[in-house]
């Protein structure tokens, strides 16, 4: 073994980072996993415009809040889900392009998944905590510096009411430390109805309501790194159920960031 100062004389020498093949082959995955489809300009040109007559003429849809988002840099926006028209709701309703987590099972629909693949979504194991693959996808697109989208519950809630959270979207914040913005989605579930694919006329129509970025100050500093992710899922939790309405929430809060505070 050499002394400390002294090369050993058999050292290798280091890959170019500039041309070493691995390197190179983690970069091209990376920007394969952020690469946005070929026709989504197209899905959008054509898309938002009858997405907005389809929701007038079921309703109305109304939008608040959209000033709280970051115009550019990766943001992470959460959200409740209680009907499938929840993320093409979303979508409109957000000033820059979203990426979705959503079902792997819809992208094995014919035509269903070729254009959810072609308008930012991408498959998650539904039920799983802790999907892998769709969480290191996450990540990618918020440090590229785009915008997207999680359903925290899983998947829509049989009564439209708020529900725990899963653990994926606190650790994707955790990991890439973007803003992330709560929203409220109301209303679907009368366009929409849980587990339906056939839209309906809704009294009042469907609202959206953005917040402003969630507040990671008061997190407290001796949580572990699970704790962590838990506590941001019910800072998650408080900030979209403050912006529901009443028949959008449990008779009493199911996550809360004071527990950890006491110590509990």
């Amino acid at each position: 073994m050499p002394l400390i100062g002294e090369t050993a004389p058999s050292a290798l020498p280091s890959p170019d980072p500039l041309t070493d093949p691995a390197r190179e082959h983690r970069q091209e995955r990376r920007e394969a996993l952020v690469r946005r489809p070929s026709l989504y300009p197209l899905i959008t040109l054509l898309g938002r415009p009858l997405l907005r007559l389809i929701f007038a003429l079921l309703g109305g849809f109304a939008v608040e809040g959209r000033a709280h988002i970051p115009r550019t840099g990766g943001v992470l926006i959460v959200v409740n889900h209680i009907s499938y028209a929840d993320p093409p709701a979303l979508g409109l309703a957000c000033p820059r392009p979203l990426w979705f987590m959503a079902n792997q099972n819809l992208f094995e629909i014919p035509i269903l998944g070729w254009v959810l693949s072609q308008a930012l979504a991408f498959p998650v194991a539904k039920d799983v905590i802790v999907e892998r693959a769709a969480l290191r996808r996450a990540e990618a697109i918020l440090r590229s510096g785009d915008a997207l989208g999680i359903f925290p519950e899983g998947g829509t809630t049989p009564d439209a009411r708020l529900t725990t959270f899963y653990s994926g979207a606190s650790l994707v914040a955790l990991r890439t430390g973007v803003p992330i913005i709560p929203a409220g989605i109301s209303g679907t579930q009368r366009v929409m109805p849980n587990l339906s694919w056939v839209p309906r006329y809704g009294r009042g129509g469907v609202r959206v309501r953005f917040g402003p970025p969630l507040p990671t100050a008061d997190m407290p500093a001796s949580l572990s790194r699970r704790e962590q992710a838990d506590w941001l899922a019910a800072r998650m939790w408080e900030g979209i159920a403050a912006l529901l309405p009443p028949e959008h929430l449990p008779p009493r809060p199911l996550m809360n960031t004071k527990g950890f505070a006491a110590g509990e």
